[in-house]
């Protein structure tokens, strides 16, 4: 009997995170799992990949590019979309996304490991879906001499 009493409320909170979660933005992000190419702005392969992670909880998407992967989160925390980037510049920055459409705009929160707001890291994320094929991401970032970068990418068959 306790068997069936933790299966059916194991259930129930599956189906309560899915409800959740529902027109969150997450719904849209986790529409990318698989496997993503495309051609870095100074002609670089480009590869990123999307996995759901923790029941179906939190996206993880790992960026392959110029010989360095990094690593960003996508999760709820109440009814906001979060994103964690694990980044190249050892710093972690977090931001909050808005969703106008097709497109979701992360706008920078606060970061960890990072001495001070000058200090180089990424600023901005937009993703923006075409169709379920294709889908561009827009990074900034307030490194010197950098203008972020525009990537277009195309899921690999």
């Amino acid at each position: 009997m306790n068997t069936v009493i933790r299966i059916f409320f194991m259930i129930a909170f599956a189906l309560t995170s899915v409800h959740a979660f529902a027109g969150s933005g997450l719904d849209k992000i986790k529409s990318l799992a698989g496997e993503w190419e495309a051609t870095s702005p100074d002609g670089e392969s480009t590869t990123v990949k999307y996995e759901l992670i923790s029941s179906g909880t939190a996206v993880e998407e790992r960026l392959d590019m110029h010989d360095t992967q990094m690593v960003s989160v996508y999760y709820m925390n109440g009814d906001k979309l979060m994103m964690t980037h694990y980044c190249a510049f050892n710093n972690q920055p977090r931001f909050e996304g808005a969703i106008a459409g097709d497109t979701i705009t992360f706008r920078y929160v606060d970061a960890t490991n990072l001495a001070n707001e000058s200090t180089p890291h990424i600023t901005g994320l937009v993703v923006s879906f075409k169709d379920p094929d294709h889908f561009t991401q827009q990074w900034s970032t307030n490194a010197p001499g950098e203008k972020g970068m525009t990537m277009n990418f195309q899921r690999k068959k």
